[in-house]
């Protein structure tokens, strides 16, 4: 039987860093998800409703394909073919009772991936995640925060799965230290800690550019760049490529890596990480990563120091090797029946 690699993406800004090598792949069918603007009030309430999972569970909403659009509905079905599908992200364009319907019509292999860690995500979105995995028997299921494995017994460890932003442009360093990240809950002190930390030293050359953060907690406004949304993944990269050093603020609980690990690797940058699991990361090496627990720890002259930094990065890390992974578990299964 033959194979398509099919993957559905809703073009976020981090989706775009996760996925975009999947555009670059022949073999992949790639298809944009619709997507409404649910700040809108009025989307936002459909939104709800539509993709309440206590709401499902009662009754399938009218009118959902026309008010939504059905991504798999782009598909050329063929009989002969085995459909290996990649729900990068969930929304009412890929309800349960929709992926159950197509599943029952066509050769079928569901594929999707969390990359937080879910004890710490209880959110409407996490839960109507979850939904959609248990109620339309997702076939596989992977995570790159080892706690959800521990959690739920049917996730797979994998990798982030990271597209790099090719360019011909030098890297000319102008920072020392650089982040751009999210600046709420407890991140925020730790951001706000290590700059004031760095400070005390002197001669550090920072850029710091922190989303979200309320007016009355902009602590080092004249310094710091408080933005209320955040920049196109594209130009945090280019950014970060003008860095000596990253730094990496973990979510409370979160063991699995942020963006800003892939990006250390990718690009050749160090890595300063409050993240204690960065010493078991693939491509772990001390002498590009740094772990700290207090900034008072931080080692200011490595964070400084100008040295070549090759990780020996495989590529790996590419969403593309995803379906090639699925496909040898089938055929291992295959096998062994």
């Amino acid at each position: 039987m033959k194979k398509q690699f099919v993957a559905i993406v809703f073009q976020g800004k981090e989706n775009q860093a996760a996925f975009d090598d999947l555009k670059r792949d022949d073999r992949v069918l790639f298809i944009k998800e619709p997507r409404k603007n649910l700040k809108n009030p009025f989307w936002g309430f459909l939104y709800k409703m539509y993709f309440s999972p206590k709401v499902s569970k009662v009754v399938r909403l009218p009118f959902g394909e026309k008010i939504w659009g059905r991504p798999l509905d782009a598909i050329a079905w063929d009989e002969d073919t085995e459909y290996y599908i990649l729900l990068t992200s969930v929304t009412p364009a890929t309800d349960a009772s929709y992926l159950l319907d197509m599943k029952k019509s066509h050769h079928i292999k569901y594929i999707t991936f969390f990359d937080y860690p879910l004890e710490h995500r209880e959110s409407n979105a996490a839960k109507r995640k979850l939904n959609i995995v248990f109620r339309a028997n997702v076939d596989y299921v992977f995570t790159s925060e080892p706690k959800n494995v521990v959690k739920y017994h049917n996730m797979i460890s994998h990798s982030l799965m990271y597209s790099m932003i090719l360019s011909d442009k030098p890297d000319d360093i102008e920072w020392d230290i650089y982040v751009t990240a999210a600046g709420v809950g407890g991140r925020l002190k730790t951001f706000h800690d290590v700059f004031a930390c760095s400070k005390t030293i002197g001669g550090i050359h920072s850029r710091y550019r922190l989303v979200g953060v309320k007016g009355e907690d902009q602590k080092f406004s004249n310094e710091i760049i408080y933005m209320k949304k955040a920049m196109l993944y594209p130009e945090v990269v280019a950014e970060a490529k003008k860095s000596n050093c990253l730094l990496e603020v973990v979510r409370e609980g979160q063991t699995g890596p942020s963006f800003r690990y892939y990006e250390a690797v990718c690009y050749n940058k160090k890595l300063l990480t409050n993240n204690k699991n960065a010493v078991n990361f693939p491509f772990y090496n001390p002498e590009y990563m740094h772990v700290f627990e207090r900034p008072e720890d931080i080692d200011w002259e490595w964070v400084k120091e100008r040295i070549p930094v090759d990780y020996g990065y495989d590529g790996r890390f590419s969403p593309s090797h995803i379906f090639d992974e699925v496909v040898e578990m089938e055929e291992k299964k295959t096998r062994e029946s």
